[in-house]
């Protein structure tokens, strides 16, 4: 899933990718996987799947 795209907003994009990258960020987030599995399940919850 990507919100914004390199090519509409270069600068944001270049900032969102070395901010995640920082060792702080990368060792302060939840693993990907299990966070978007359960975000999915809610939005499917509330507003069915589609």
């Amino acid at each position: 899933l990507e919100l914004f795209t390199s090519e509409k907003f270069p600068k944001l994009h270049n900032w969102s990718q070395e901010f995640l990258n920082h060792p702080i960020v990368k060792e302060s987030l939840p693993p990907r996987d299990p966070v978007f599995s359960f975000f999915k399940g809610l939005y499917e919850s509330l507003f069915g799947s589609k």
